[in-house]
């Protein structure tokens, strides 16, 4: 449901395209530290502005890997716009966090509708 296009992107020559079907794409982070705090920073659009378009959002979501349970997740949600638009999200890593037992991931996801999603430019940066 996901695919890297060259004929729609903010900068560069690629954007991440999601499909019209519910899904989307997702990445463990890794080396993140207990404790700090973190920005991730993309740019989206969607391929027209109406309203059963989406509910398209990005997440960074905190699991234990033991029980799959979903222990928090942060998210911004992305509006319907032809243009892409810059979209942020700050979290801070908690302080009792495991990487041996506790995974962090970024999720690029959308429902099902007839629109599709453009990610372009993601990144991550400690703050």
């Amino acid at each position: 449901n996901n695919t890297i296009v060259t004929r729609v992107y903010k900068d560069g020559i690629r954007s991440l395209k999601i499909g019209r079907g519910a899904g989307g794409r997702g990445q463990k982070l890794e080396k993140l530290v207990p404790g700090k705090q973190y920005k991730l920073t993309f740019w989206a659009k969607t391929a027209s502005t109406t309203s059963s378009a989406n509910n398209s959002r990005v997440a960074v979501m905190f699991k234990n890997n033991t029980t799959s349970a979903t222990n928090q997740t942060i998210k911004v949600s992305i509006s319907t716009s032809k243009l892409f638009k810059q979209y942020q999200l700050v979290f801070t890593v908690p302080s009792g966090f495991d990487s041996t037992t506790e995974s962090v991931s970024v999720a690029l996801l959308k429902d099902r509708g007839t629109n599709y999603l453009y990610i372009d430019q993601l990144a991550l940066n400690e703050l």
